[in-house]
């Protein structure tokens, strides 16, 4: 705790110096706070928040199911790794940004075009952690469960998926915050709601207060959703003696 309090001090401390030396380019603190306070009251902050944390779960989630699944699969399956590989290790280049102006042509400018682009985003990372746990479960577990007569799909589900979890929740995480990366830049140019399009309208108009609103916002939001992720899912992974 007071660690995290220094760190916040020198935060402000460094924030106060650079805004007293470029003022044009930085505002202060208390000016982004004022701002802040201001965006609360009228209820655009709260809403625009709502906004954006609502298209990052509901894309993140998307991806999550069918990246895990994939990923498990393909560690499963020598045959379904065979045809899939080849796509995973494409499509993971390839960043989500540019894929803008082919789902607006697909899809328009909808919520289902930005909830696809975040999926999109967590997808491709899920699928590789996914297959990597599944890969990377020790022999000797699997053996001694076959010793004890469980096999085929109970192998699976009793066995293999337990083991695989942590390294499917690191991508799950890894996944939320290429979430928050991409929905901002998508709200930027294609919504007209959300942090990513606040910071954007600020900037036309010079409101870098504004810009610095949503910068703090959105790293507190992933702040929250990283910490009550690691809570809910480290409780799941302690009934397997995981820490994580």
């Amino acid at each position: 705790m007071t660690g995290t309090i220094l760190s916040v001090i020198i935060l402000l401390a460094f924030w106060s110096l650079i805004s007293f030396l470029i003022p044009i380019f930085v505002p202060t603190p208390l000016a982004t706070f004022k701002s802040m306070y201001t965006l609360i009251v009228q209820g655009q902050l709260l809403s625009y928040t709502l906004i954006t944390i609502y298209r990052i779960l509901v894309g993140w989630i998307i991806g999550v199911v069918i990246g895990i699944t994939t990923g498990w699969l393909i560690g499963q399956s020598s045959l379904f790794k065979k045809i899939v590989d080849p796509y995973t290790n494409f499509f993971r280049f390839i960043p989500p940004i540019i894929w803008v102006t082919m789902f607006i042509i697909w899809f328009g400018y909808t919520e289902l075009m930005r909830f696809s682009l975040v999926a999109y985003a967590t997808l491709v990372i899920c699928v590789i952690h996914g297959t990597a746990g599944m890969v990377s479960i020790p022999e000797e577990k699997i053996r001694a469960a076959l010793n004890v007569g469980v096999k085929g799909w109970e192998l699976f589900w009793k066995v293999k998926i337990p083991a695989a979890l942590p390294e499917a929740f690191i991508g799950m995480r890894v996944g939320m915050s290429n979430s928050f990366m991409t929905i901002v830049a998508v709200e930027m140019l294609t919504a007209s709601s959300g942090l990513g399009y606040l910071s954007w309208v600020s900037k036309m108009y010079f409101r870098l207060d504004y810009v610095f609103c949503s910068i703090i916002i959105l790293g507190l939001a992933g702040l929250i959703i990283d910490a009550i992720f690691k809570k809910v899912f480290g409780k799941i992974l302690f009934r397997y003696d995981v820490k994580f």
